[in-house]
């Protein structure tokens, strides 16, 4: 523990947790102490400041994308949004929509059609290699047309083989919002009596013998009964 005796003059540094002399101090005594993480926060509880067990500041955007990633997979299909630490002149004017068809970017584009019918353009990126099973780009400008917003549609390519960056690419030439559903994934489930585990042996024996039995069926008839076939053509006079 740091500096847990409270001081109503802040002689020691600012009480900000992310200042840098607050987060060096931290630093240090989390290396010094083995520690697996630091956490550090104001009087009043409502700043944080974070530090790995290397003594490496983790600033509060990282933060966000973290608790955000930690978040998606227990509440699939809730909105999550990602602002800038300082308000930019104007926000939700322009925006893209990152669409591959999935349900999550489906339930990214149902949440944001208040804003999207605000917006003053809306495009819609698409691509091949983005692209999964579900509705395509054209669909989903014709179901934005029928909510009453006036999409387009803009073919991006990968950069470097990196979708993300090319939707970044992308979203960065024109739009100041930015929408995707990938984020969110499928809740888990757990284990109950149900529940056939795929580890044992069971399931592997299962397997090889599903592969046999397919096998035996496509070849059988080939190589079993063509020739018994043919032997009592044989015997009736018949020959090839």
């Amino acid at each position: 523990e740091l500096d847990t005796e409270a001081d109503w003059y802040f002689r020691k540094c600012n009480p900000n947790p992310e200042d840098m002399k607050f987060l060096h101090g931290m630093s240090l005594a989390t290396v010094e102490n083995h520690a697996d993480v630091g956490f550090g926060l104001d009087g009043d509880g409502d700043r944080l400041g974070v530090v790995d067990d290397q003594g490496r500041e983790v600033f509060s955007d990282k933060m966000g994308l973290l608790v955000a990633r930690w978040i998606c997979p227990k509440a699939p299909g809730r909105p999550v949004v990602i602002a800038p630490q300082r308000p930019p002149a104007s926000i939700g004017r322009r925006i893209c929509i990152a669409w591959n068809g999935t349900a999550e970017s489906a339930s990214a584009v149902y949440a944001a059609l208040p804003w999207l019918r605000r917006a003053e353009a809306v495009r819609v990126l698409s691509a091949d290699e983005y692209q999964r099973r579900g509705p395509e780009a054209p669909e989903l400008v014709a179901y934005l047309a029928l909510h009453g917003v006036a999409a387009e549609r803009a073919i991006f390519r990968p950069v470097d083989r990196e979708v993300g960056a090319g939707l970044l690419a992308a979203a960065a030439i024109l739009d100041d919002r930015a929408l995707a559903g990938s984020m969110a994934g499928k809740r888990r489930v757990a284990a109950s009596l149900g529940t056939f585990p795929t580890t044992g042996v069971l399931f592997s024996v299962l397997v090889v013998g599903v592969i046999i039995i397919v096998g035996a069926l496509t070849f059988f008839p080939a190589l079993a009964l063509g020739p018994i076939v043919e032997q009592l053509l044989q015997n009736a006079g018949k020959v090839f």
